[in-house]
């Protein structure tokens, strides 16, 4: 019947492939409809709810609309650390989600927050060298890059200054080849 899962699943699966033709307004409209069916059919603290929040949450983030998507986004990570607790991989991936929205809105201290939640937590789940874990990692050293870079742009003495406290915090929280990663892409911004 129209109340299926399978429904709301053939509803991604079109959406999908309207995002990937840029037709982003239709794919939200499709997402949307899927999310409806899925809290019908499930209730809204099911982890197929927080996977099409998420899903609609991005489509928003491409789009720009960034409270939206945060607001989603939020719902999702909540949903997912309810059930599944907090070193899962759908969580980390929320957390992960969230990270580069802040970054997409100049909030570096949050975005690096939410990167570093999510690579532990996926380190946790997978261990340091499944690819989604690196993935996570290097969202971290891109936003480390992007803050040095800007601050160094700035004020060279001032470049080092944060670069020795996130050295510092970064050792602390993911290890010495995280901060090895790190130093490499700083030496170049730094010459």
């Amino acid at each position: 019947g129209v109340d299926h899962p399978e429904v709301a699943s053939s509803l991604h699966n079109i959406a999908d492939v309207l995002r990937m033709q840029g037709k982003y307004n239709n794919a939200l409209s499709l997402h949307r409809r899927s999310l409806n069916l899925l809290e019908r059919v499930f209730g809204v603290d099911h982890p197929d709810v927080a996977t099409s929040l998420n899903n609609i949450a991005e489509l928003l983030r491409l789009q720009g609309v960034y409270d939206e998507a945060s607001l989603l986004h939020q719902r999702s990570l909540d949903i997912r650390q309810r059930i599944f607790g907090a070193d899962h991989p759908d969580v980390a991936v929320s957390l992960n989600n969230m990270a580069l929205l802040f970054e997409l809105q100049g909030d570096h201290v949050m975005a690096l927050s939410y990167f570093l939640r999510s690579f532990r937590s996926m380190k946790k789940a997978l261990g340091p060298n499944h690819s989604t874990t690196r993935k996570i990692q290097r969202n971290t050293i891109g936003l480390v890059n992007e803050v040095l870079h800007q601050t160094t742009k700035r004020n060279k003495n001032s470049g080092n200054l944060v670069l020795e406290r996130l050295l510092e915090r970064l050792t602390d929280r993911l290890g010495p080849t995280m901060t090895e990663s790190v130093r490499k892409i700083v030496a170049e911004i730094l010459n």
